[in-house]
């Protein structure tokens, strides 16, 4: 496929997201649940915040980007984490997503899988005051 292409199927796929009843439908047929990565965070970060939830099922969308868990504070959600593995996100700018979820009112909070299995206890210290903080 060619660049141009590429980025036409690019754009396209991005904007079908954006649509409820696309997120619906893909959610039904992908039956996504947390891989080994999102398991292992959330079983070391649970016992610190009891308020993280796992929404990478396609529960909790954002303008067409779904992260991979929420803060809910009594239904309250202006927090938001990605994990970014390795391997799936390596093209990709963190930034730019960080960026988007801001635009929308949200803070995003982007790990990536490296530093999850070299820095664990740091990660999670550093999750933790990230949480709490306003």
């Amino acid at each position: 496929m060619t660049e141009y292409m590429k980025s036409k199927y690019s754009a396209r796929t991005k904007l079908r997201w954006q649509d409820p009843e696309f997120q619906k439908k893909m959610k039904e047929a992908l039956s996504q649940r947390p891989n080994a990565l999102e398991n292992d965070f959330y079983n070391k970060v649970i016992e610190k915040i009891p308020n993280l939830v796992y929404v990478g099922c396609f529960d909790f969308f954002v303008n067409g980007k779904n992260p991979d868990f929420i803060l809910d504070e009594n239904g309250n959600t202006s927090k938001c984490i990605d994990l970014f593995g390795d391997y799936w996100h390596k093209d990709e700018n963190p930034q730019e997503r960080v960026r988007h979820f801001k635009d929308a009112g949200y803070n995003l909070l982007v790990i990536w899988e490296h530093e999850w299995k070299n820095h664990q206890n740091m990660v999670i210290s550093n999750v933790v005051k990230w949480a709490s903080s306003e």
